[in-house]
């Protein structure tokens, strides 16, 4: 049935996998392993619909689910299945859940005949586990075996998902068997931090494609599977050398005239510098331009950040132009806040944006989470031409090293010095990728509804 491998690949339907293992070739077997809920229907689904978007024939046997029952939950995640099983591009199959033990060779040929007629490129059995799950481990294996190469005259040469079930309890999958035939091997499953309901895909097995990471985060949205990977892969994007004012003058003058476009900036300072001043006036100085603004905060809510803008000067008008959202990082995985954010972006298409309170992300994941985020949100805007602005606790960044200030283009630090009886606020930049800026220290001063530099 699906054994002669041509190393043409096919898309799978998920975008981050394909970027990952490039795809899955003609006439192999994915074997698909998860616990109860970790998303296995939907990976088959949605690799069977992929074919039948590119004109191509499926095939779903089921002994885990009835076909309305299917069809009802696949239509949540804009799977029409009904539409192409009017056309005759796809073909359901419902077989019971039973001992079929005392009929192997007559339910293998039952399926290999209905194969035959529906004649799919692309097939899903679900699960494996179900269908084989009375057989002896001998009986099992030579059952799959035939099924996957086939025994008619004419093999058909058809691309396989294999769904097998996966108890909480269990590493093992199946007989054991079932990973040395498959030509890949793919683990879904779910683990808890903070409350929060982590899925994750494993990648245990692929034999046409070397692996430099075998384990990512997903989620299962709107568009089914989707999954959280690294900004590196793919990475593509810049800053333009046309400028951008950060609303004011004389920033724009410590920094060579301004920001570039596309490019990403980092403010640092400790609590009360300034650091959400300065990127209210970045933001409203796009809102008089007329570009699409977004600002994001994980520290202030929306009505508090619009009085903090009326307290400029600034009238409703203006505010009401800046799409603003506040958010609870600990509230969001980091698979779940990236695409909270990539949407946003899609959604918007922002000239400028704001994410206001970066550090308080340090309190919510891990050292290298934290830090794979920020990279990766980097990498989006510099994508989608975004010119971002971050904010973060000085001491955050500090020990988290340099990495996050390397990946920025432009680093501006703000801090409190004592003279004489009064505190003032400093204001330096540190470093401006490609461009030369002023390296004086000056004095940061709020009055009168305008923010100055001294």
């Amino acid at each position: 049935m699906l054994r002669k491998i041509v190393m043409e690949l096919l898309k799978s339907g998920i975008d981050g996998l394909d970027k990952i293992i490039g795809g899955i070739p003609i006439g192999s077997t994915v074997l698909v392993a998860g616990q109860p809920g970790s998303g296995k229907s939907t990976f088959a689904a949605q690799f069977l619909y992929q074919g039948l978007l590119n004109g191509e024939r499926a095939m779903y046997i089921s002994l885990v689910e009835d076909k309305q029952r299917f069809h009802a939950h696949m239509e949540q995640l804009g799977f029409n299945f009904k539409a192409f099983e009017k056309r005759g591009a796809y073909t359901f199959l419902h077989l019971p859940p039973a001992n079929y033990r005392s009929v192997i060779d007559a339910l293998l040929e039952v399926l290999l005949d209905n194969i035959k007629n529906a004649n799919p490129s692309r097939l899903v059995i679900d699960s494996i586990t179900a269908l084989i799950g009375f057989f002896t481990s001998s009986e099992a294996r030579t059952f799959v075996q035939s099924l996957v190469r086939g025994t008619s005259p004419k093999p058909i040469s058809v691309t396989s998902v294999l769904v097998a079930e996966l108890p909480y309890s269990r590493q093992a999958i199946g007989f054991g068997f079932e990973e040395f035939i498959a030509d890949a091997v793919i683990i879904l499953y779910t683990t808890e931090k903070r409350g929060l309901i982590r899925r994750l895909m494993k990648i245990r097995k692929v034999r046409w494609s070397k692996l430099s990471r075998i384990s990512y985060e997903f989620i299962i949205g709107e568009k089914g599977i989707e999954l959280y990977l690294p900004q590196e892969i793919g990475l593509k994007g810049g800053f333009l050398l046309e400028r951008v004012s950060t609303g004011i003058s004389e920033l724009d003058g410590m920094l060579g005239g301004g920001l570039y476009k596309g490019s990403t900036t980092l403010i640092k300072g400790p609590a009360g510098a300034g650091k959400t001043l300065l990127a209210i006036m970045f933001i409203l100085e796009g809102a008089r331009r007329g570009e699409s603004c977004v600002y994001i905060s994980f520290e202030e809510p929306v009505d508090q950040l619009k009085t903090m803008m009326r307290l400029l000067g600034v009238r409703d008008e203006l505010i009401e132009k800046v799409r603003i959202f506040s958010s609870a990082p600990q509230l969001f995985t980091p698979a779940t806040l990236y695409h909270f954010l990539e949407n946003i972006i899609e959604e918007f298409k922002p000239n400028r944006l704001v994410i206001d309170g970066m550090s308080t992300l340090s309190h919510s994941y891990s050292r290298e989470e934290f830090l794979e985020l920020s990279k990766s949100v980097i990498y989006l805007s510099k994508q989608y031409e975004v010119t971002l602005l971050m904010t973060s606790l000085a001491n955050v960044v500090r020990e988290e090293g340099a990495e996050i200030s390397t990946a920025a283009d432009n680093l501006i630090t703000l801090w409190f010095e004592r003279t004489n009886d009064e505190v003032e606020r400093k204001i330096s930049v540190l470093k401006t990728r490609g461009s030369a800026h002023d390296r004086r220290v000056r004095r940061l001063e709020i009055k009168d509804g305008r923010v100055m530099v001294l």
